[in-house]
């Protein structure tokens, strides 16, 4: 599998208290539950949250003394392309940038 992070901290356009976005690709199915199961049984995640059922299943966790919460998606595409456009917008009109 692959993991790749966007939204705004992946393009240098977070404020204080932003999530970080991370999709993970070519995963099986059941991966989600899997996956936070591991997160789980090494003790390292202060908060959880697993929404399976949403239209874009996602984990949401922060790390035990981490400022961050982190969301974790499966096989969605759409965020890292999204990125790609916004890096491009921002590289061709810099003064938009916060």
């Amino acid at each position: 599998s692959e993991t790749v992070a966007f939204g705004s901290a992946a393009n240098n356009l977070c404020i204080p208290g932003s999530d970080v976005d991370l999709v993970v690709f070519n995963t099986p199915k059941g991966a989600i539950h899997r996956i936070s199961r591991w997160f789980r049984s090494q003790r390292m995640v202060e908060y959880m949250e697993v929404i399976a059922k949403a239209r874009i299943p996602i984990i949401k966790l922060r790390l035990n003394k981490s400022p961050y919460t982190v969301d974790i998606s499966f096989d969605q595409k759409g965020g890292p392309e999204t990125g790609k456009l916004i890096r491009s917008i921002l590289k061709s009109t810099p003064t938009i940038r916060p």
